[in-house]
């Protein structure tokens, strides 16, 4: 990256936008470009998999999986598509340094009356028994337990805490409910909250995490709050090592104690019995589900969600947000990296969101791509974008299954944004990762055969995935 940027340390030369060496590549030393090389590049690919179907029969579906491919062609072609790569690699990189920098230096500079809440999802706990027979380990009776893990951070305290539940969702109804009771905590004492978490679009990057962030602190008494995403890929922290913990304890209750977990109660007061300094608390389903019907139907989302590193919000329903996390000139707000206003209206009000940049109105659009937060038998028949070989194809979903795979009934592609349906089916079992949005109309006719979706919609797409 050195030998491309004038100076690794400033975002226009990271973002290529340095008008001194943005057209900077890297150059190898090969007497021939046409030589044929090769090299190991990751891929997705199909393969047939065999399933059993509810009457026992064995049947085959083809998948797709991600596998590390020997790759070959010139050497020119190489250093194209390495060059290709840097390119993103340069503002990858430059986003990680970043944003660890950004999150130290509020460390520093928090006040008595802040506090710092690192957080995350662990992965489900799995319920046990102190002695199981075999058919315990196997479909249904494999009962799971909700984690949510975290750290909070003020000027004098550090605390470890888990909240725990029967509830297995991980949107943002539960991420708020699951936040409610350390909130009520912290509440006599702290007005200013800032949040550190990963960026996963299912949980804590979408519009019902930032509307319910414009919400419900306000509700709780605070004065204001930050949202700070860290760069994808990079957001293991102390959370994580909470859940480890719980974990640790929870299977030495079963193993040393021979308590039995099977619900969220049991875990809590488990772990009561384990001298522990991280505080537990069990959240209730019904609050999650209070809290998803708090959120309007149809939300409007932030635009470029996808490269927002941070939400700040002084008054409620209203946000601010920018690409990367910055305080320097905190306790004020500085107008580094172009914060963009958005307001969300009043819950039931007719009119669309606001968004504004920090010196003029500027124009929004209504669309966004709308990603799989569950996958059940409602989604039978909705369209949607799939992902294979990073190209989108627009089809319908044939059928689910339990496993989180939805079987799509695919278009071909014959140009930009240009599809049709193939004589014969193309219908395959893609994960649930592949999904890239859900279609609200149907690919509309261009021709007498061909289609295309919905040019808004595609803008997105193109973006999310980079397409030339």
């Amino acid at each position: 990256m050195k030998t491309i940027t004038c100076d690794t340390n400033r975002k226009d030369c990271m973002y290529r936008e340095c008008s001194d060496c943005k057209g900077k590549v890297m150059h190898a030393d090969c007497e021939n470009e046409g030589e044929q090389v090769w090299w190991h590049t990751w891929k997705n690919r199909k393969v047939e998999k065999e399933k059993k179907n509810a009457s026992g029969e064995s049947i085959k579906k083809s998948v797709s999986i991600t596998v590390k491919e020997k790759d070959c062609g010139t050497a020119k072609t190489l250093l194209e598509d390495t060059n290709v790569e840097l390119q993103k690699t340069c503002r990858h990189v430059y986003n990680i340094r970043h944003q660890y920098g950004a999150i130290r230096s509020l460390r520093e500079k928090v006040t008595g009356d802040e506090a710092i809440i690192h957080i995350d999802f662990s992965e489900n706990f799995n319920c046990k028994y102190f002695e199981e027979i075999q058919s315990m380990h196997f479909g249904a009776s494999q009962r799971q337990i909700t984690l949510h893990t975290g750290v909070f951070y003020s000027k004098t305290t550090t605390q470890s805490f888990c909240t725990v539940s029967d509830c297995l969702q991980h949107g943002p109804p539960a991420i708020w409910a699951h936040l409610e009771p350390i909130l009520d905590m912290l509440k006599s004492d702290v007005k200013i909250l800032h949040f550190i978490s990963d960026g996963p679009t299912t949980q804590y990057r979408n519009k019902q995490n930032f509307y319910l962030l414009s919400k419900v602190i306000f509700e709780m008494g605070f004065s204001g709050a930050t949202w700070n995403f860290l760069e994808a890929g990079h957001g293991k922290g102390a959370a994580d090592g909470v859940g480890a913990a719980i974990k640790r304890h929870a299977d030495a209750l079963v193993t040393v104690k021979k308590q039995d977990i099977m619900c969220a109660n049991d875990l809590v007061s488990g772990l009561e019995t384990m001298s522990s300094s991280i505080m537990v608390f069990k959240v209730d389903e019904s609050r999650v589900l209070e809290l998803e019907a708090s959120i309007p139907p149809k939300l409007q989302a932030i635009p470029q969600t996808m490269k927002i590193h941070q939400v700040l919000v002084e008054h409620q329903y209203a946000t601010r947000s920018r690409i990367l996390s910055c305080f320097c000139k905190y306790p004020d707000t500085c107008a580094c990296y172009a914060p963009r206003e958005f307001i969300f209206q009043a819950v039931g009000a007719p009119n669309e969101p606001t968004v504004r940049s920090e010196e003029e109105q500027v124009g929004h659009s209504s669309t966004t791509l709308i990603t799989l937060d569950c996958v059940d038998e409602s989604l039978i028949g909705k369209y949607c974008v799939v992902v294979y070989d990073a190209l989108p194809y627009p089809g319908v979903i044939t059928d689910v299954d339990e496993d989180e795979e939805v079987e799509v009934n695919v278009m071909h592609k014959i140009g930009r944004n240009r599809y049709f349906w193939p004589r014969m089916e193309d219908i395959l079992w893609y994960k649930k990762s592949d999904v890239m949005t859900l279609l609200d109309t149907v690919p509309r006719h261009v021709t007498g055969r061909h289609q295309e979706i919905d040019p808004d919609i595609w803008r997105l797409i193109e973006a999310k995935l980079e397409l030339e």
